[in-house]
């Protein structure tokens, strides 16, 4: 079913804040200065598609050495 595959691609903030082990509220603050994941609003609920979550770490990446 394709209802069921979209349900399973779209997580609320506390999934996204537990499938990448930080705080909601450190994920909400990223989200307010703009340096995370996109979003899609669906009225005063925040959603954001797995793929995207995985892009977005994939973008904050850094080598062993700068991140020290």
């Amino acid at each position: 079913m394709v209802a069921s595959n979209v349900a399973h691609d779209l997580l609320t903030l506390a999934e996204a804040a537990e499938a990448t082990r930080i705080s909601r509220r450190h994920l909400q603050a990223l989200l307010q200065l703009d340096e995370g994941p996109p979003v899609i609003r669906l009225g005063r609920r925040l959603i954001i598609r797995r793929e995207a979550l995985q892009a977005w770490l994939v973008s904050r990446e850094t080598s062993h050495a700068s991140a020290a």
